[in-house]
């Protein structure tokens, strides 16, 4: 423990462990009743695999189920309870403090990543796995700064719609061992000075491949794969229905691929795999892409559990960051109406296969690659009188339209001051949610939900499973204390916050532009240390040393690692 001397100018971290006092109490009678506060050393799990399908609401466990043939997922047999997902300041969260609660314990901010309700950088399993010297990775199939690898990785109270220099930034100096994503366009446009975010990376080790080919070869960690979607955009990979299997990787073979080469390490690896696109079609109200994207998750969590079978000695946790969508099957024109007979309407004869699985299955396209396609041949759609539109739309989203819906479409490409993005979005949005009227799939948002999400656990033997209703900061928790992380709140585990007068024993702290320098007591040049932010390194005199956490720099505050921490402190 450190002396809380040490720390005596910092308001925010006084008021931070003063608020963790109740916190602390409760989550001790939490690892109590879960049957875990008396788990021997002999009982910690030496690998942890964590899922999270985000954006998933429960009925798409259900409606994947009907599409699938009615058979199990291979969540359902780990499923044991539910999570809440509220953040601190919301009862719906977004991706950012909903993975920051998984990844850090912490409730937090609408927008915050990585930090607490007050900015304060929470140090996330990660990085406590990194300490442990275990090997980190993730799988995603969003841009690799996108809110919720960022929640595992960085610290900075703005998501930044991950377009934020200091997001990069920090996952380059904060990167897990494996990488695989999007993003490759970060490569070239961010970083620049005085590296290239490519430089930066192969200056550290790190291997950067964007091709299936080289991605099949990996054997070992430090390597970054980014690829490309159907359309060669780079910012994410494709829907999985629109994936082109010659060029980019499903996510099982990304969670495959990551569990063979981190399991090397002979102390143990925590990997992150997110299926980040079950959001984006909730978002858009597009039941095929979420359907498929979300089987392709759980596709993806049974090469979890099949490792963590055979290995004996991995914890498999399975958790949504929210709700998405509000999707149900069963609608408004499904329903009883009062002008309509009751007799004559779906309700509770709708039969699921024909009137809602059948049709799902007969698209070919994700309403996305479809409104893409569209914009892209937009001038040959409007000057053939609608009929290619027509015979696309029927062929490709299974969908038949009017002619006057048809016209809507035109009015959507021709939408003056509208960006090709915002096209695409509102043209694929509007086709799910015709889809879904004529085939008796509800919605009530575009945006996010607050209802308790599906939490599933599988546990090695004589290791303990969390089980009932939880916190998604109970999850954190859970896992790491099982992995013998410890405690996320004690004082070895927290940032430290420093700024220009900081004092330690020797040193003395002012701010520069090439950082919060130290100055020795001695005067000598070659004992002042010097702190750059957003980096896992420090300069004693010129010489770089490394840490194994991140200097967290957050506007023109600095929070310093435990680790440099203690340095200062002899």
């Amino acid at each position: 423990m450190f002396s809380l001397c040490l720390f005596h100018q910092s308001f925010y971290l006084r008021y931070h462990k003063s608020s963790l006092k109740m916190k602390n109490l409760l989550i001790s009678i939490l690892l109590v009743l879960i049957g875990t506060s008396g788990m021997g050393q002999s009982a910690k799990v030496k690998n942890v695999i964590l899922f999270i399908p985000d954006g998933t609401s429960v009925d798409v466990l259900s409606l994947a189920r009907w599409y699938n043939g009615n058979q199990p997922l291979a969540l359902d047999e780990i499923v044991c309870g539910l999570s809440k997902t509220y953040s601190a300041d919301s009862t719906i969260a977004d991706s950012a403090p909903g993975g920051t609660a998984l990844a850090t314990g912490s409730k937090s901010l609408s927008g915050y990543v990585g930090v607490s309700r007050d900015s304060l950088p929470q140090v996330s399993l990660f990085e406590l796995a990194r300490m442990q010297g275990k090997s980190t990775g993730i799988a995603v199939t969003c841009e690799f700064p996108h809110a919720t690898p960022a929640d595992f990785v960085c610290h900075y109270p703005a998501r930044s719609y991950s377009s934020s220099d200091i997001l990069i930034r920090q996952f380059v100096y904060n990167s897990p061992s494996v990488v695989f994503a999007g993003g490759g366009h970060y490569l070239s446009n961010y970083l620049k000075k005085p590296y290239s975010l490519k430089d930066t990376l192969q200056n550290r080790g790190f291997r950067i491949l964007t091709d299936r080919q080289s991605f099949d070869a990996i054997t070992s960690e430090n390597v970054w794969a980014l690829f490309n979607d159907w359309a060669g955009n780079s910012r994410y990979l494709s829907h999985d229905a629109d994936r082109n299997p010659a060029q980019e990787p499903s996510l099982a073979e990304m969670t495959r691929k990551a569990i063979e080469i981190l399991s090397k390490n002979p102390k143990g690896f925590f990997l992150m795999v997110e299926g980040s696109q079950v959001d984006w079609a909730a978002h858009a109200n597009e039941p095929f892409a979420l359907i498929t994207d979300f089987l392709a998750f759980d596709q993806a969590v049974a090469e979890g559990l099949k490792f963590a079978k055979a290995d004996g000695q991995t914890l498999v946790v399975v958790c949504p960051d929210h709700g998405n969508g509000g999707i149900s099957m069963g609608n408004l024109q499904s329903g009883y109406s009062p002008v309509t007979p009751y007799e004559k309407t779906e309700y509770d004869n709708l039969n699921i296969h024909t009137k809602i699985v059948e049709p799902l299955r007969a698209i070919q396209w994700s309403g996305r690659k479809t409104a893409q396609r569209i914009l892209a041949d937009s001038a040959a759609f409007f000057t053939t009188h609608t009929a290619l539109l027509a015979d696309t739309l029927a062929l490709r989203y299974n969908l038949t339209l009017p002619a006057d819906s048809l016209l809507t479409i035109g009015k959507i490409v021709r939408m003056p001051g509208w960006s090709a993005d915002k096209k695409r979005d509102n043209l694929e949005n509007w086709l799910g949610t015709r889809f879904s009227e004529q085939h008796f799939i509800g919605w009530t948002t575009t945006g996010h939900t607050g209802e308790d999400v599906v939490l599933g656990v599988y546990a090695p033997n004589g290791v303990t499973r969390l089980t009932g209703i939880v916190q998604n900061t109970d999850v954190a928790r859970y896992i790491s204390h099982t992995a013998g992380f410890g405690d996320l709140d004690s004082d070895e585990n927290l940032y430290v916050p420093a700024g220009a007068g900081t004092q330690y024993p020797h040193y003395k702290a002012r701010l520069t532009d090439q950082g919060l320098v130290f100055d020795h007591q001695s005067g000598k040049p070659e004992r002042c240390i010097t702190v750059p932010g957003n980096t896992d390194y420090y300069l004693l005199g010129q010489k770089k040393i490394s840490v194994k956490s991140l200097i967290v720099t957050i506007i023109d505050r600095y929070f310093l690692p435990p680790e440099l921490v203690k340095i200062l402190a002899q």
